[in-house]
């Protein structure tokens, strides 16, 4: 067994500050007994008496006197790393670099999760920047951010991918559109009615048309949106329709829009990107975890 113990020095150091084994109890929250037994047994070690009993009061002997003076630089040592323990807790000299593809800023949820990150650690320096899934793959192997946000990214070795979430997608229709008192949106109307449609070179694009191919569906495509925040003001706009996924839908309820389910179920999986090879960090959780709730208070919005 260890002579010294860092619980032992601290009941030996505020003993010493107080000479009373009464109030050292009461100032680092044990029991007296509790106390009186460790610095009996930290004399039992050490083989040197620490401290008498004076007509009821407690003095340290020379020898007492004599370790507290080698021990003050480990208490100011200890004062340090407590200092420093709790600077980890806040965020002190930490910093969080974060990335999302553009769509997502218009999110409550996004906003949310990173309100929580702050008041968790006050002291933390927040990045955050706007991206493509492809700009934030790349910067994650750089080493330039710490987490991504994107959607139906590939799995790959060197990426860690945490899906918070999923999105349905639906039909966004102007109000005069000729379907826009439709209650569903067929999926063979799509081949009828100019649409707007998602990149498909993008991870989400290409999900959405390989899911429409495996029913047989051949778009007949208006435009592309690179970005799909910018379909719903085209739709109001040019009085059409967009494939779009129901937060974009419900991120803009100033626009005059209308976002009707398919007739097909499709989700799209929105997903939190790390470095695979980072280490494991708690406020890289707390903002994962942070997004996954409030995505999902979200969704559960009626």
């Amino acid at each position: 067994m260890r002579i010294l113990t860092l619980q032992r020095l601290e009941i030996f150091k505020t003993i010493s500050a107080t000479n009373s084994i009464s109030e050292a109890a009461r100032r680092l929250n044990l029991a007296q007994p509790t106390v009186s037994r460790h610095i009996r047994d930290f004399e039992a070690a050490l083989k040197l008496g620490l401290f008498i009993n004076e007509s009821g009061r407690i003095k340290p002997t020379w020898e007492a006197h004599r370790l507290f003076e080698i021990c003050e630089g480990t208490y100011e040592r200890l004062r340090q790393v407590e200092n420093a323990i709790a600077g980890i807790r806040e965020g002190r000299g930490q910093t969080i670099r974060l990335m999302s593809v553009p769509s997502f800023f218009s999110f409550p949820f996004l906003a949310a999760a990173l309100k929580r990150v702050i008041e968790e650690y006050p002291e933390i320096d927040v990045s955050m920047d706007v991206g493509s899934s492809a700009n934030q793959i790349q910067s994650l192997r750089e080493g330039n951010i710490d987490i991504g946000l994107a959607a139906e990214i590939p799995e790959t070795p060197d990426l860690k991918i945490s899906t918070i979430g999923h999105t349905k997608i639906v039909m966004i229709v102007s109000k005069n559109h000729p379907m826009a008192d439709k209650e569903v949106f067929p999926i063979s109307a799509v081949e009828k009615y100019p649409c707007i449609m998602p990149f498909t070179r993008a991870p989400v694009g290409k999900f959405i048309d390989q899911e429409l191919a495996k029913h047989g569906i051949s778009m007949k495509r208006l435009m592309t949106a690179v970005s799909p925040a910018i379909a719903p003001r085209l739709v109001e706009a040019l009085g059409c329709c967009a494939i779009s996924d129901s937060l974009t839908a419900v991120a803009n309820p100033h626009i005059d829009i209308k976002a009707i389910p398919l007739s097909i179920d499709i989700s799209v999986r929105v997903q939190a990107i790390q470095n695979a090879a980072a280490a494991k960090r708690t406020v890289d959780d707390l903002y994962i975890h942070s997004l996954r709730d409030s995505l999902s208070m979200l969704s559960n919005k009626p």
